[in-house]
């Protein structure tokens, strides 16, 4: 009867690890994927990264836009922006997300050009 309780117990804490160690996996995933993608009238930046890199990317890219400061101390952001200087682009952001999209159709040369350069210079790694 004692040997049930404690093979019982042994399986349930093992069953408990396995479980802590895959929800650790899943919250601390490392994995970063980036696709670009440039058509003749779009520019779209598509990435997922850790998400302890979303502060980073986000004042990155309020850094690269001012005076605009596009988060505004939200954490998730889905809306057309258009800059002062009338640059207009697309942006869904959330924790470890990324979606840019820009029309090159209602954009000067010089704002997709600024675009294209701030979308580079992401650093989704953090270092």
């Amino acid at each position: 009867m004692m040997n049930k309780i404690y093979l019982t117990l042994g399986f349930c804490l093992i069953g408990l690890s396995i479980a802590f160690l895959f929800s650790w996996l899943n919250n601390n995933q490392q994995e970063i994927s980036i696709s670009v993608t440039e058509a003749p009238n779009t520019y779209t930046l598509s990435a997922f990264y850790p998400k302890g890199q979303t502060e980073n990317v986000k004042r990155y890219l309020d850094n690269c836009l001012k005076p605009a400061s596009i988060f505004r101390n939200s954490r998730e952001l889905d809306q057309e922006i258009t800059l002062s200087d009338q640059t207009r682009f697309y942006i869904k952001a959330s924790e470890g997300r990324l979606y840019l999209k820009l029309d090159k159709s209602i954009n000067s040369g010089n704002s997709i050009r600024r675009i294209k350069a701030i979308c580079e210079g992401i650093n989704f790694k953090g270092s």
